[in-house]
This record gives structure tokens, sequence and C-alpha cells, in this order.
């Protein structure tokens, strides 16, 4: 793997959505996939890399909301943004993520002009956000 792209982690149970964010992603960044929220906090605790999270809600093993919960608990979900990824048209799912700490929520069918969009403007703000932090904690 490239070690000089950035790394985005890409967590769905369905094979065939991790396969069409892939492919939107891949020329541009390095691609970890979990199918459930038990191995995308695994890949989250074994690489600081990551600088997103593509979520799915409603996954086995371990839910979109258990992975948000631990990212907050382990102190990381300021640092990585997160996108939920949702097939449900549920406005309660996404307040619920957004007081988990969500930057966005996207729908499937995936739109790749919109994906890829919110993906380069969320890591764009915490990348900004991750700097100005650093600044007023180490100022020259």
């Amino acid at each position: 793997m490239n070690t000089t792209l950035k790394t985005i982690l890409i967590a769905d149970d369905v094979e065939v959505n991790r396969a069409i964010l892939r492919e939107m992603f891949a020329t541009k960044y390095q691609i970890y996939e979990a199918r459930n929220g038990i191995e995308a906090l695994d890949i989250l605790k074994k690489n600081n890399t990551i600088v997103i999270v593509l979520l799915d809600i409603m996954m086995p093993v371990a839910d979109g909301f258990y992975v948000l919960e631990q990212m907050k608990s382990m102190g990381i979900i300021n640092r990585i943004p997160v996108i939920f990824i949702t097939g449900a048209d549920s406005v309660e799912f996404e307040q619920r993520g957004f007081d988990l700490g969500v930057a966005e929520v996207v729908s499937k069918p995936f739109n790749p002009l919109i994906v890829t969009k919110r993906v380069e403007n969320a890591i764009a703000l915490y990348e900004e956000k991750n700097n100005t932090e650093q600044k007023s904690k180490h100022p020259c």
C-alpha cells in the first residue's frame, strides 16, 4: 500500500456498497474496509493514518451508533470525521448520529459527486481544525 496517500475507512456490511465507495476513492486514497462495527474499531485502534470514516448505520455485530460511541470514548471523534451511510430515510437516525459527532450523512444509492465532495470537504475542514488546535497548543 502507498503510505503517501491519505487513508479512508469504509465500514459497511454490504460488499457492493464497499466496492462502489472503494471505486470512488481508490485512486486518491488508501482504503481500509470493515464488514461490521467491531472490525471498524479494530482498524481504527491499529491505524493512526485514517483521515475519515464512511460508516454504515445498520451493520451486524456492532452498528454505526456503537462505533461512534466507542470513537467518542477513545477520544478520536473530534479528530477523525465520520460520514454516516444510510439507506433508511430516518431523521431520528440522522439526529442521533449528529448528536454523537457525525460530520455528514450520505444516502444510498450513492451519488458519486455528492459523496466525493462531502468526503473532501469533511477532510479539509477537520485538517484545518486539527492544525489550528495544534498551533494553539504549541505556538511558535
